[in-house]
């Protein structure tokens, strides 16, 4: 936790001993609700054990409970039983860092991750990269985050790949100390192609090559899964190539960004993959539940954590 706050810690024991029973509670069935088979599970955890079941997985307050503000999310992710959040940027003018760093630990979470806030590295000059890398993870230090997201790798028309990915490279290394004095984790994050035209890395191979060659313990991967399976598939075998460079996991089902256990991937296995790999990170749930349905897919969640430790 980013706070020491006595409240904070009385809350969410009091949320984590109440969660089974408060999930439990929720098996009544209406049209685009949970039903009751979705919601049961195998014998109610007590809050500790909840808890402890849940410690590596940081739920997204961006897509889970988008009809509620921002500051609610952070209450219904502790009533579900996690301890840790992430979110993405701050730049907008409501998003104040301390503001939402309190509202966090008055729910009794800690925000583990976000973005950071950066131009296009491939076409903006190394100072206004670097100045705005700057501000912000200063932002960042105060909301508190350890892992901050850099993306970044829009195409330039007229480039040439690998003239952008140089570009991408040479930003990136100069402002790696940035992230070295602030102590938060920069992670390089590719996209794919579907979900996200326009870019110019795709898949892990160009962002592994480019954290290797930095070879900074604050500089590695965002291994989102979900892009990693839409943009070239072969899922554990690209992680095991590149496991040395994954400093943070994003799951979310293919192909339609929904939680494990709603498509094509099998969380199970790859999850237990990269763990019998030696990641010991933590596991971001970057993936938006049907509204109205967050309790069966953290139920969902909860199975999928089962299995891994079976």
């Amino acid at each position: 936790m980013t706070s020491n706050n006595s409240s904070s810690l009385s809350r969410r024991t009091l949320l984590l001993a109440s969660v089974a029973t408060s999930l439990s509670a929720c098996a009544t069935v209406s049209q685009g609700k949970a039903t009751g088979s979705e919601l049961e599970h195998k014998g109610a955890l007590r809050g500790d054990e909840l808890q402890d079941l849940l410690s590596i997985y940081a739920l997204n307050v961006e897509t889970w409970w988008r009809d509620r503000p921002l500051a609610k999310r952070f209450d219904a992710a502790a009533k579900a039983g996690f301890t840790q959040v992430e979110m993405w940027g701050l730049n907008s003018t409501d998003r104040a860092p301390a503001q939402l760093r309190q509202a966090a630990n008055d729910a009794g979470v800690e925000i583990l991750h976000c973005t950071v806030d950066v131009p296009d590295f491939a076409n903006t000059s190394a100072q206004k990269v670097y100045d705005a890398a700057r501000k912000s993870l200063d932002q960042i230090q105060i909301l508190g985050a350890r892992y901050a997201t850099i993306v970044a790798h829009a195409n330039v028309e007229g480039m040439s790949k690998p003239d952008m990915l140089a570009a991408y490279r040479d930003r990136l290394r100069e402002i790696t100390p940035l992230f070295e004095a602030a102590g938060v984790m920069g992670l390089v994050e590719p996209f794919n192609p579907y979900n996200h035209p326009g870019h110019f890395m795709y898949g892990a191979g160009d962002a592994v090559e480019i954290c290797r060659s930095i070879d900074s313990p604050n500089i590695k991967l965002n291994w989102d899964l979900f892009h990693m399976q839409r943009a070239e598939g072969n899922v554990v075998y690209e992680l095991e190539q590149g496991i040395d460079q994954c400093g943070y996991l994003q799951i979310a089902d293919s192909p339609h960004r929904r939680e494990p256990g709603t498509g094509e991937m099998n969380y199970a296995f790859i999850l237990s993959e990269a763990l019998s790999l030696g990641y010991s990170g933590p596991i971001g749930l970057e993936c938006f539940p049907n509204e109205g349905r967050e309790t069966a897919a953290v139920r969902r969640v909860i199975e999928l954590a089962k299995s891994i430790e079976s």
